[in-house]
């Protein structure tokens, strides 16, 4: 899990916001719709990446297909770029 999403759990925890973390093999974007269904989830949160163009072609963009997918509220993080 990123340094952003840490500190953002970290957060939610300190102020008592019911929260769960989950890390789930195989494609993204499906587990996280199944899972957001299955369990009536309110809200998503992700971390999203920098993908080339031609990445995204390839291999899609899970973020996107979520976005679209997605029954309930959707949080994208970007990540911070440290220099």
């Amino acid at each position: 899990i990123s340094k952003d999403i840490s500190h953002f759990m970290e957060y939610l925890k300190q102020h008592d916001i019911e929260h769960e973390g989950r890390l789930l093999p195989g494609k993204t974007a499906r587990n996280i719709t199944i899972e957001a269904f299955a369990k009536r989830h309110d809200l998503i949160i992700m971390g999203a990446s920098e993908r080339s163009l031609l990445a995204s072609l390839l291999k899609g963009n899970p973020v996107e297909v979520v976005l679209r997918e997605t029954p309930c509220d959707l949080i994208i993080l970007k990540p911070r770029h440290e220099n």
